[in-house]
């Protein structure tokens, strides 16, 4: 294995003629040394002086071409051509050539050190997929995992399919583990089966915890879910979560498959009681009824696009200690609101999990609209962008890029107060204390604002060493961001900058989150936290 890495080295500058001509182990005169001598001759590093393509092409010479990375002129290597011939065999699986053989012939100069590459092709027969067979799946339906394919049986074998059917697999929230396999079918040498083995997670759930948050103090919560309702793949789920900061039922339900064709349905009924002044805002108390139904369409592969509809019964309660802005609000606009409520949104999705991944992005635009005729007439537009990329085995580099904007229309001229945006703290700019970044009351209490800017950057490791690993994070990050008024207050000069260390633990009772950060521009004026942390509370 060690002088096959050796040899690896050496291919991949060029050497193409390098060659390992002896070993020879001895042992020390004490024994207590072992000495190992490795004979090589390098060679010279060889240049790519020309790139041909030979054989039944089938597919646009042009087309293949642009998947050759190796170029002219560039020092051979060995790793990026085996990367050339994969990238030329998913291209002809695409189109049902599953086993195309495709070879790298060398063509070595050594007067000039140049090489010659070609890559002779093989497409072999086209193949097509007789039978899906799945196994493993003693909760859920065949026909729940089929709806998730995008290889077809009678269609052509498509290796771009079966990976993305596979993703799609790995997905759902019900299933731990997702292997494909193919099989020839005997005596037809252009057909083959795919095996698919499943490994279920539980899909249900009782959970009755505690936890404990900085800013939501402790935190009581009781939730039945359903992920996987009856093997249907539809979402259940009765909730009451109880913390210093706020009071929470909620009944969830989602059909993910409403129509054949993958438009979703649902609805959530809510009742929220938040008191602001436990999370470090102005002291009210705000008590939020809400009935929402919701519609997701798909519009390709990655892209949803999602509508709800719902209304929505606010009342808001002062205490002496309330700021007087909030009075002076109350007097003119009541206490009690009642918002016919629009919600909106598009998002593209192509990241390989949800739970801790390593590869794609998220993007979603949300817009959320009091409609007229409500008592707050008021919209929302948020922007959110995620992106991970994977920097070897154990470690990812993710960043991320939020933006929020909100104002009235009608007779409203701001957000309402109850709409502000907030930042700071473990899910905003971690390193300043939760909601307090941005604009004050008179009183000096965080009053938030209309518009939010918040972005960040970390390089997250696994712990490889820990047994259960796939369930540990631990990451550096870079955090930014604040809260402003008005688009016209924004100034990137306040943007609040911070930097440290984070570990993560989807725990059996919860996940858990804490971060050491550093503020790198904080102000007398503001309320810097160091350390934070969460448990039993989503991050």
């Amino acid at each position: 294995a060690d002088i096959e890495a050796l040899r690896s080295f050496y291919l991949d500058r060029g050497y193409l003629r390098f060659n390992v001509n002896s070993t020879q182990v001895s042992i020390s005169p004490d024994k207590k040394d072992i000495f190992i001598t490795i004979n090589i001759t390098e060679g010279e590093p060889y240049t790519i002086r020309d790139v041909n393509l030979r054989g039944n092409l089938l597919v646009p010479e042009e087309e293949l071409r642009s998947l050759i990375t190796l170029q002219e002129g560039e020092v051979f290597s060995r790793s990026e051509a085996n990367d050339v011939v994969q990238a030329l065999a998913d291209r002809f699986g695409a189109d049902g050539y599953a086993f195309a053989l495709i070879d790298t012939i060398p063509n070595l100069d050594d007067t000039t050190s140049q090489v010659d590459l070609t890559f002779a092709v093989d497409p072999g027969r086209r193949v097509y997929v007789r039978r899906i067979n799945f196994s493993g799946n003693l909760k859920t339906n065949d026909d729940v995992l089929r709806r998730e394919m995008r290889q077809a049986e009678g269609g052509w074998f498509s290796t771009k399919d079966i990976k993305r059917s596979q993703i799609r697999l790995q997905r759902l929230p019900y299933l731990a583990d997702v292997q494909v396999d193919s099989q020839p079918v005997p005596g037809s040498p252009d057909q083959v089966d795919i095996d698919v083995a499943v490994e279920e997670r539980n899909s249900g759930s009782l959970n009755v915890g505690l936890g404990y948050g900085q800013t939501e103090g402790f935190l009581f919560n009781a939730a039945v879910s359903q992920s996987n309702f009856l093997g249907t793949g539809n979402e259940v789920g009765f909730a009451f979560n109880n913390s210093d900061s706020d009071t929470l039922y909620s009944l969830t339900y989602n059909n993910p498959y409403y129509t054949p064709d993958g438009v979703s349905r649902g609805f959530r009924l809510s009742y929220r009681e938040t008191d602001a002044g436990e999370n470090n805002t102005a002291d009210y108390v705000v008590d939020r009824l809400l009935g929402l139904l919701n519609y997701g369409f798909p519009l390709n592969e990655f892209d949803t696009l999602r509508v709800g509809a719902g209304l929505e019964n606010l009342h808001i309660k002062t205490t002496e200690s309330s700021p007087q802005e909030i009075f002076d609000y109350l007097d003119e606009n009541g206490d009690d609101f009642w918002n016919i409520k629009l919600e909106s949104g598009w998002s593209r999705d192509s990241r390989n999990r949800v739970i801790f991944p390593t590869e794609g992005y998220l993007n979603r635009v949300g817009l959320e609209v009091a409609l007229p005729g409500s008592d707050t007439e008021y919209y929302k537009i948020d922007y959110l962008h995620r992106g991970y990329f994977p920097l070897n085995d154990t470690l990812t580099l993710t960043w991320r890029g939020v933006l929020g904007y909100g104002d009235g229309y009608g007779d409203q001229d701001a957000l309402p107060f109850f709409e502000n945006y907030f930042a700071g703290g473990l899910r905003t700019v971690r390193g300043f204390e939760t909601n307090t970044l941005g604009p004050r009351y008179s009183n000096g209490e965080a009053s938030g604002g209309g518009v939010r800017v918040v972005g960040g950057t970390e390089v997250i490791s696994e712990l490889p060493f820990l047994a259960d690993s796939d369930n540990f994070r631990i990451s550096a990050f870079f955090d930014i961001g604040n809260v402003f008024e008005t688009p016209s207050d924004f100034d990137a000069g306040e943007l609040r900058y911070s930097t440290g260390l984070s570990f993560m633990w989807i725990s059996p009772l919860g996940p858990l989150a804490l971060s050491y950060a550093l503020p790198i521009n904080d102000e007398d004026d503001d309320d810097v936290e160091n350390f934070q942390f969460s448990f039993g509370v989503p991050f």
